[in-house]
């Protein structure tokens, strides 16, 4: 029913669009301003389609900024969580905005290393693993709860 009635309100030919926006001009493969990312609520835009957007960036001569990279995500009124009853942490219940990055989720793992444990985050995609650094991890050595989450 949604997908009938998004084709039937948006049209066939509807596709979202995010981009890169320059507040000011490129002079010299530089742009004199911030770059913005500008999110038109794309849910399926993942770390492979943002790295070829900045492919594209370098293909058009882009080699710097002298502002600040930021993001509107305004298209879309910022939703915290789909369902406010369900657990915040879950895959299935993520918050919604108007630039979304792989369903709004990061993957973890943690495997055991020569004294401990090695813990990682990332942003990955069918062909890229960036790091994440906006978040942390930790392994504790507790008996319950397995796994638990704070924002």
């Amino acid at each position: 029913v949604t997908a009938l009635y998004a084709t039937e309100a948006l049209g066939q030919d509807f596709r979202y669009r995010t981009q890169f926006v320059a507040t000011g001009p490129m002079v010299d493969g530089v742009i004199q301003g911030d770059l913005v990312l500008t999110g038109s609520g794309d849910p399926m835009l993942d770390t492979d389609a943002l790295s070829n957007m900045v492919a594209r960036l370098k293909d058009k001569g882009v080699t710097g900024v002298t502002g600040a990279f930021r993001v509107f995500a305004g298209a879309l009124p910022y939703i915290r969580s789909i369902d406010p009853r369900q657990p915040d942490h879950v895959g299935y219940n993520p918050a919604i905005s108007g630039t979304n990055l792989n369903f709004n989720r990061v993957h973890f793992q943690w495997q055991r290393a020569d004294a401990g444990w090695q813990v990682s985050m990332d942003a990955r995609s069918d062909t890229l693993r960036p790091p994440v650094t906006m978040a942390r991890m930790a392994v504790v050595n507790r008996d319950m709860p397995t796994y638990t989450y704070s924002a």
